[in-house]
């Protein structure tokens, strides 16, 4: 069994590697085309965006492993059956990579990514409405560009020093093109150049990224369970919800972080429920956004003609903080690998044996951080 398994993390493993759906739908003109929109703005003419994308990949060999792998008899037991849930998972996310920039991907996007039974999506639309109306301070500390490596509070710099301080092996990498500060891979941070931040904003970007996306992938690579490797189906949904609550959990999480992710949620919802760009941006200024923002946030749920993503973030923070309220030790489990709650419950519950595991538990205890007072 064990070499059966070994064989199918393998697959999953290289699946999402090829299909790189993020990636492929971050567009190749995006810094001039955010550009022209704002100039357009200004004028008072308003445009929709002519984003260009990479060529889209011809996976469907790929899709047919994935649907022979869920298919196989093996699948009906556990974990057997988690492997085939993330494959089916991987085979709708290539599905998405061959559709990029077609009506066709919104469709598509809309099995992969929403904001779930009616309930948890109107929860989430509450809390995004209360965010949204809460009163943003009017003082503008002092910020500091992401990669200015001469300042400590800069954000490389307070990433470096918690990768060093806990000899995590992970390294940073700045790249441009990026629609977010930062970004996880399997073993580097990616950080956006010449983002303005203050030194408590860049602490959140080094909690979020580092504590809730980096350090699980450096934890699995230590159980038995490749499980934690490949990612569980919903995963990468229960993970955001985590970093999120990460965020509140060392009280970083700011009044003006709040009102970002309600706009991300509307903006998300908004392309879910099909309004164009113009659209889109128009109701984000309607909600206290700059004009810079809510293009940045419009084209960010945008991307790939449709992805909005960010819908699965606030139903994900209020499922993660529900569960942990309830189990607080899921939080060890999900810091451990790439497991959704739903796995983590059933691990949790002493299924196959597994037990979480970490390179550093100070760390993932969130002792020693170096946590400073930036007021």
């Amino acid at each position: 069994m064990k070499q059966g398994l070994a064989s199918v993390e393998a697959v999953l493993g290289l699946a999402e590697r090829s299909v790189a759906l993020i990636d492929r739908c971050r567009p190749l003109n995006l810094s001039r085309e955010l550009l022209r929109l704002g100039q357009a703005w200004r004028r008072g003419s308003p445009e929709n965006p002519s984003f260009v994308y990479p060529s889209p990949p011809d996976l469907s060999e790929l899709r047919g492993v994935l649907v022979r792998l869920a298919e196989s008899p093996a699948s009906e037991d556990p974990p057997w059956q988690w492997y085939a849930e993330r494959a089916l998972e991987l085979e709708l996310e290539a599905s998405l990579a061959e559709a990029i920039g077609t009506p066709r991907f919104r469709v598509l996007a809309r099995r992969r990514f929403s904001a779930g039974a009616s309930a948890a999506a109107a929860a989430a639309a509450a809390l995004a409405g209360t965010w949204a109306r809460a009163p943003l301070s009017v003082v503008e500390p002092e910020r500091v560009a992401s990669d200015d490596t001469r300042s400590r509070h800069s954000l490389i710099n307070q990433m470096l020093s918690t990768i060093a301080r806990f000899e995590l092996p992970l390294s940073v990498v700045v790249k441009s093109e990026l629609q977010s500060a930062a970004a996880v891979g399997t073993d580097t941070l990616y950080l956006r150049p010449a983002v303005w931040l203050t030194p408590r904003e860049a602490r959140r970007i080094v909690v979020h990224e580092l504590l809730g996306h980096a350090l699980p992938r450096v934890n699995a690579k230590r159980s038995r369970l490749g499980l934690m490797r490949v990612g569980a189906k919903g995963a990468a949904d229960d993970e955001e919800g985590r970093a999120l609550w990460l965020e509140q959990r060392y009280g970083l999480m700011s009044q003006r972080r709040q009102h970002e992710l309600a706009l991300r949620h509307w903006a998300a919802l908004a392309v879910c429920e099909g309004s164009d760009h113009v659209e889109n941006v128009r109701q984000l200024l309607d909600q206290g956004a700059g004009l810079e923002q809510a293009l940045e946030i419009a084209t960010r749920a945008e991307r790939g003609a449709g992805l909005a993503r960010e819908i699965v973030y606030l139903p994900a923070l209020l499922r993660v903080s529900a569960a942990f309220e309830a189990a607080p030790e899921l939080d060890a489990w999900l810091g451990s690998g790439r497991l959704s709650l739903a796995v983590a419950g059933q691990l949790a519950a002493g299924l196959l044996g597994y037990e979480p595991c970490s390179v550093n538990p100070e760390l993932a205890a969130g002792a020693g951080l170096g946590f400073e007072s930036y007021e």
